[in-house]
């Protein structure tokens, strides 16, 4: 007589696993290349935002330098401080870096001047920087003092 034996894994079933865990495996897969694109795309978007951001300084650093040569032009030929303060205050900015700048603004005040303008950084942000300009009282002073200098975002 033969015994009817009953196997609780049927032959199949190793079968099933295996296609279960061929899939676990290919979803992982897919998960961990969308995440990658994803973080990818991020840390692009971030270097191409620092870039402009650097970009932006460096314009801006260089403006400083031209009013600071032009201030330091000014002193040098043994003006008054009232007459340092308004020819500071006529300044023409014909340097080429002022095309990439917007908004230069001049405020003539008795004892100071400040100068503020803006550099484009993007759509959705600029550079917004304001320095007064200092009578040096030695050749050994700075004629600029930095007030701001600041990322400002533009909502529109």
């Amino acid at each position: 007589m033969k015994k009817n034996t009953f196997s609780f894994f049927p032959i199949g079933f190793s079968s099933v696993i295996l296609v279960l865990i061929t899939i676990f495996f290919f979803t992982f897969a897919v998960l961990t290349l969308s995440v990658s694109q994803a973080d990818y795309t991020l840390s692009t978007q971030y270097a191409q935002e620092n870039s402009a951001y650097y970009q932006a300084d460096a314009i801006a650093k260089e403006m400083c330098i031209y009013i600071e040569e032009q201030a330091a032009a000014i002193y040098q030929s043994n003006v008054s401080t009232d007459i340092f303060y308004k020819e500071i205050a006529k300044l023409e900015f014909s340097y080429p870096i002022s095309e990439k700048i917007q908004n230069i603004l001049i405020e003539y005040v008795e004892n100071y001047v400040i100068i503020s303008y803006i550099v484009p950084i993007s759509e959705n942000q600029h550079l917004s920087v304001a320095l007064k300009v200092n009578y040096p009282q030695s050749e050994n002073e700075c004629f600029l003092t930095i007030i701001g200098w600041q990322t400002v975002s533009v909502t529109q």
